[in-house]
């Protein structure tokens, strides 16, 4: 199955979204072509061009869901996001009404824990981050 994983956390950034970027990505191995939109804004239009080469597209946060909607309709490819949390619960003017209006018309929507699940205005998965335990020598 080939993914295309659209972003806008990668490193060399370093955080949170970062690292489970990273890790997403590398899990998925070959299989997998990670696109930084936050690097290069003009990658927003190479998603489009890709996106009918690929049988999943997955977003790495709920701020590029609008992104997934629109890439959804033109490819017609099954759109997936990853929601962290701040993502759906950020308040600015109009990015509640943005989130709850493009969420719904994604394929579907992974939680990173139970409690960012009850946050999220859609049904969800949850599947917690995981940790690389070579990394905490013991």
């Amino acid at each position: 199955m080939r993914i295309l994983f659209i972003t806008r956390k990668y490193p060399p950034s370093i955080g949170g979204m970062e690292t489970f970027s990273y890790g997403f990505s590398q899990a998925l191995g070959a299989d997998c072509t990670v696109l930084n939109v936050k690097a290069k804004p003009w990658i927003i239009l190479q998603c489009f061009w890709m996106a009918k080469r690929y049988d999943v597209i997955h977003l790495g946060d709920g701020v590029l869901a609008g992104l997934g909607v629109l890439l959804r309709w033109w490819s017609r490819t099954p759109v997936t996001v990853t929601i962290h949390g701040l993502d759906v619960t950020y308040r600015r003017f109009g990015y509640q009404h943005y989130i709850r209006w493009c969420l719904p018309k994604l394929s579907a929507v992974c939680c990173v824990s139970q409690a960012t699940a009850a946050v999220t205005p859609v049904p969800s998965t949850v599947i917690p981050n995981g940790i690389n335990v070579t990394d905490w020598p013991v």
